[in-house]
């Protein structure tokens, strides 16, 4: 390619950026003004003659946007409704105006409230309960949360006229056609709502019955070990109480002896029961000792001693809040609880830092049917995790030591007081056990679940559970059926902390710690998948990997599928087939006229249909690992293996009604096809021809559109802008290229220089093909600079995170006679402004950055630091230049001074510097080196 043409192409890419950029009316400040000045009949009109609802679709579910972050389809207690849900007062032209107006027409029980407390913090969103003096509230600012607060801690609470919704979210979109697109989406989730609300029932909710609970506690609490008549097959492998062989060296023996003496005092949460508590005060205690020793000499294990890493400690906090702990856990930090599980208070006072590493690792090796599951975790994950649980905790350095006596002792008491029921070693024989109770009598004044001391086990339940296990035990004998049994199953490993079936379960207070790696794709990227009709859905293989091999279909999903192992939940795949059997109408295959079509023409039809000019399924579906632009959703070549013929059907036909979470429009609304030009228009025939096509799998011919020649947006006599989310900076980053080819990113989020690289400047097809919501890419090697505010407080900066600085605010920027950006922005009383341009050097001709920062501050400041570089391999050339290992060089022009701050190979180069009031000034060079220099 010639330069002339190359330039060319570079002005009309340049072209086409600016005019994506543009606002839709140019005698309009904003795109929200211009549309506001258009009848909202025009715009309702436009959108469903001209909208698209799968780009609605796309632009609903945008991280930008942000609208499923408070709008989320079959969820409750959210910042605003769900759209999916509406009545039939919310006509098109009132969707049109909600996105227009927000705050005009507010629905009811979505008005916003804002909440002072005593203490100074306050609170914004909406109130969602007020019971038992407290109030709970969905906060409508980042974090999207509940918190409940109590009524006297309140100060001050206020109503507000204003929606949670911003007035100028609008503003986001590129232009009038995205708008429309929106909207058009919108209006097909509440026409496909009301289509299938005519022809359904009411959804069933329900919880576990009352019996099946206190099945569900008889097993937890091991009561067939002595009630033979509650020695039941519940269809998954018989709890086993943990293996003591593995505490001797990872298990704290002042812990085992405590919780001997009274497991609930120790563990409050533990299905041990108390078992000395009508025993004399010292003979307990006497018989706790002798069972410890005899429980340390089972195994010979050495203690590993390590100290608490901070680092570790602070990487495995966020481990345990997102891989999936907290679903079945609770933990206090910082004096607040969090979670509502079994609490894990205990753990720091039983085990050290190897043994709980250990532990976490394989769960299973130490219970192995018990309801911890293996979580996947890698060493350092389990390693850092642990340092958590354990907080900073030193290394206990306990003084025991065995005595041979008091192991022999311990052996016969740990056959004696009934242990061995539960514990099961094998050359332990309980021959001098007690009677084995053969018949369950529930007796209020004595017995284990009673409040009386006695020669029995003292459990310590709740009266609801009480009521729950003497119903169990008054059911008729015979075989839990099959419903029963998914119940059992589904109770005992607590499925329905995570997953929803049949209106039983699912995400509820926990809804925030459920994360994704990419927010496009709205509440189905973070929140598990509901397993109503899974046995419907889901091959019997394929259904079998997910629940026993840990298969994965969903990367950018946070939280672990955890793995209970074949005995527990194997039996599952057949009963959720045979449950789910009926649960979706058989349809049969459309089947061509073999006169119109043979398989020729219907295959190369669902290549088509895939394909960018087709149904466009690869704008937001992986296909053979690789991401798609858009959203990584789950990857198309996994669909044939993974699912059901019949339920494919049924989901491309109203994938709302199937999954009410998804960003997936229907491609045939009313059984229309949206395509008329594929297949005569035949909807049951494009389905058919779909299924066919990824019936091929990996071995199927990649889509047109997917593999794509990557584009060049070159500068030539002026710099050239590109305002898209770039690689490490989001979607705030602006990207600058300069004729000389030297470039950088400038994040206006957090003012910051985010990158520099030498060479063309960008590839901005990622973001051109993906409807603008994609990746735009530096050409050349870039090097990437530390995240938070280049400017800051040197003895007290913003501890950074993914947001905004608070102590600042980005002015924009001003263009110079070559369109050259000078980024303004302010820090607390000081107007920053930061000034790049691109110059030659005299002496080898090679281009290098200057860049100018002036400070205006009506007052002195002290104590200020300016980053200006980042990396590693940071070596001082003289006082006021040094270089990184990636080749550039950085001089500070002025006479402030340079300093290199940081851990190990990654350091920061700042200068250190006061403000007096007026203006000061910063000036640096950054020079790119040949290699040698």
């Amino acid at each position: 390619m010639s330069k002339n043409l190359m330039l060319r192409i570079g002005n009309i890419a340049c072209a086409i950026v600016l005019a994506l950029c543009a606002p839709y009316d140019l005698h309009a400040d904003t795109l929200v003004q211009a549309l506001q000045q258009e009848s909202v009949a025009v715009l309702v009109d436009a959108a469903r003659s001209t909208g698209s609802p799968v780009r609605g679709a796309i632009l609903f579910a945008d991280g930008k946007l942000a609208c499923s972050s408070c709008h989320v389809a079959g969820a409750n207690d959210q910042v605003g409704p769900d759209l999916a849900a509406l009545d039939e007062s919310a006509s098109d032209t009132y969707l049109a105006e909600s996105l227009l107006y927000p705050s005009r027409s507010i629905r009811a029980g979505y008005e916003q409230h804002r909440i002072l407390l005593r203490d100074g913090r306050t609170f914004s969103g909406r109130l969602v309960s007020e019971r038992d003096r407290i109030i709970v509230m969905r906060t409508a600012t980042d974090p999207i949360r509940t918190v409940s607060i109590d009524v006297d801690d309140i100060e001050e609470k206020t109503k507000l006229d204003a929606s949670a919704m911003p007035d100028n979210l609008i503003d986001q979109l590129r232009d009038r056609q995205q708008f429309l697109d929106l909207l058009r989406y919108m209006i097909h989730l509440r026409d496909e709502h009301h289509a299938r609300q005519s022809t359904s029932g009411d959804e069933l909710h329900r919880e576990l019955p009352k019996e099946l609970l206190g099945w569900v506690l008889i097993e937890q609490y091991h009561c067939g070990a002595c009630h033979l008549d509650l020695a039941r097959d519940f269809g998954f492998a018989k709890s086993q109480a943990p293996d003591l062989t593995w505490s001797n060296g990872r298990l704290d023996p002042s812990f085992v002896r405590e919780f001997i003496l009274d497991p609930r005092a120790s563990h409050g949460d533990t299905s041990m029961p108390q078992l000395l508590r009508h025993r004399p005060q010292q003979e307990a205690a006497d018989i706790a000792t002798e069972l410890t020793h005899f429980v340390m000499s089972l195994g010979n294990a050495e203690v590993v001693r390590a100290e608490i890493d901070p680092l570790a400690r602070t990487r495995g906090e966020e481990l345990f809040r997102v891989v999936g702990c907290l679903a079945c856990h609770s933990l206090a930090v910082d004096n607040a609880r969090v979670g509502t599980g079994v609490a894990l208070d205990h753990v720091a006072e039983k085990y050290n830092l190897g043994s709980l590493t250990e532990f976490l690792e394989d769960p299973q090796k130490v219970r192995a049917t018990g309801r911890m599951p293996n979580m996947r975790l890698t060493h350092w994950e389990a390693s850092d995790i642990a340092a958590f649980l354990l907080r900073e905790r030193p290394m206990p350095v306990s003084e025991f030591r065995l005595e041979s006596k008091l192991v022999v002792r311990g052996r016969d008491q740990f056959v004696r007081v009934g242990c061995v029921r539960c514990h099961e070693l094998p050359d332990v024989v309980g021959s001098d056990m007690t009677q084995t109770v053969a018949n369950t009598r529930f007796e209020s004044s004595r017995g284990c679940l009673s409040e009386t001391a006695g020669a029995w086990p003292a459990y310590t339940v709740t009266d609801q559970q009480r009521q729950a296990i003497q119903a169990a035990a008054s059911m008729p004998r015979r075989p839990f059926n099959r419903d029963e049994q998914l119940q059992l199953a589904m109770a005992k490993f607590n499925c329905v902390a995570c997953h929803e079936r049949n209106g039983w379960g699912g995400v509820s207070e926990l809804d925030e710690y459920f994360l994704t790696t990419n927010p496009n794709l709205g509440p189905q990227g973070r929140l598990p998948p509901t397993l109503t009709g899974i046995g419907a859905k889901l091959n019997p293989k394929w259904l079998r990997q997910v629940l026993v091999s840990g298969r994965a279909i969903r990367p950018y999903m946070r939280t672990r599928m955890p793995q209970f192992g074949a005995d527990n939940v194997g039996h599952l795949v057949q009963l959720f087939g045979e449950a789910d059997e009926d649960y979706l109408p058989a349809i049969e295959p459309a089947i061509p006229s073999p006169t119109l079509l043979d398989d020729k023409a219907i295959n190369t039809a669902g290549f088509e249909l895939v394909s960018r000019d087709g149904l466009n399924c690869i704008a937001c579906h992986t296909y053979q690992l690789k991401a798609a632009a858009t959203m990584p959703a789950v990857d198309l070549t996994e669909m044939y293996d993974r699912l059901k013929k019949n339920w494919f059907i049924h989901y491309m036909r109203d994938p709302q009604r199937l999954s009410p979470r998804t960003v997936m429009p229907t491609f045939w609304p009313n059984g229309r096809a949206i395509r008329p030009e594929f297949l005569n228009g035949d909807s049951p025939l494009q389905i058919e021809a779909v299924w066919r096509y990824l019936a091929d799998g990996r071995q199927a011919r990649a889509p047109k559109g997917l593999v794509q020649e990557p584009m060049q947006l070159l500068a030539t006599e002026e710099a050239v802008m590109l305002r898209r989310s770039w690689p490490q900076v989001g979607k705030r980053g602006i990207g600058v290229g300069y004729p000389g080819q030297v470039n950088l990113v400038y994040d206006a989020e957090q003012m910051r220089l985010a990158m520099l690289w030498r060479g063309p400047f960008a590839d901005p097809s990622g973001v051109f093909r993906s409807q603008g919501h994609g990746v735009a890419r530096p050409l050349g090697r870039a090097l990437f600079f530390s995240n938070g505010p280049d400017l800051d407080d040197a003895i007290r900066p913003w501890v950074v995170d993914d947001g905004r600085p608070p102590r600042h605010r980005f002015l924009g920027y001003e263009l110079d006679e070559l369109r050259r950006p000078a980024f303004r922005y302010r820090f607390e009383d000081i107007v920053v402004n930061d000034y790049v341009v691109d110059r030659i050097d005299s002496e080898d001709g090679q281009a290098f950055l200057q860049r100018t920062i002036t400070m205006s501050s009506r007052s002195e400041r002290s104590g200020l630091r300016l980053r200006v570089a980042s990396g590693s391999g940071l070596t001082q050339v003289d006082a006021n230049t040094f270089q990184l290992a990636d080749g550039l060089r950085i001089q500070l022009q002025t006479g402030q001074r340079l300093e290199s701050i940081g851990v190990d190979d990654r350091r920061d180069l700042h200068v250190l510097f006061d403000v007096s009031p007026g203006k000061s000034t910063i000036d640096l060079t950054y020079h790119w080196l040949e290699k040698g220099q």
